[in-house]
């Protein structure tokens, strides 16, 4: 062998090295990526989790959102400072969802069905008064 074919046969282990190196570099990539996307889905799980389940553990809190609902006008001014909070809270955790969603963190199915349960809170008369005044500072 010359040292011509030696210098190929380099070329050539040097070549495939870098070949492994970029597959795996693929692999580890789209395993960060898959991470990446559970990680946002447990979060906006976990939110919203934890906004059911201070229903559960303070029932006051049921009467109130369904008293809430129906308008800000059937509510005590300690019940609606509770209502208000609870549906910025479900503001908040919506809007992280959907940044989620639109960085492509989040399918689009889960963000789908985040999306109409918060609506369906959102979409009621005191869903709409709450959503009045944390933009202009009235309701009507």
């Amino acid at each position: 062998m010359t040292l011509e074919d030696f210098y190929f046969i380099s070329q050539i282990v040097a070549a495939l090295g870098i070949m492994a190196a970029l597959i795996f570099v693929g692999v580890q990539v789209r395993q960060s990526t898959r991470q990446a996307k559970a990680d946002a889905a447990q979060a906006v799980h976990a939110n919203f989790a934890k906004w059911y389940l201070s229903f559960s553990e303070h029932p006051h809190l049921s009467e109130i959102g369904s008293k809430g609902v129906a308008g800000l006008d059937n509510l005590t001014p300690q019940e609606t400072m509770h209502f208000i909070t609870s549906l910025l809270a479900v503001i908040s955790y919506t809007q992280s969802a959907f940044y989620k969603w639109r960085e492509g963190d989040l399918d689009d199915e889960l963000w789908r069905s985040w999306e109409r349960s918060s609506l369906s809170y959102l979409d009621t008369k005191g869903g709409k008064e709450v959503w009045a005044l944390s933009h202009d500072g009235t309701y009507k």
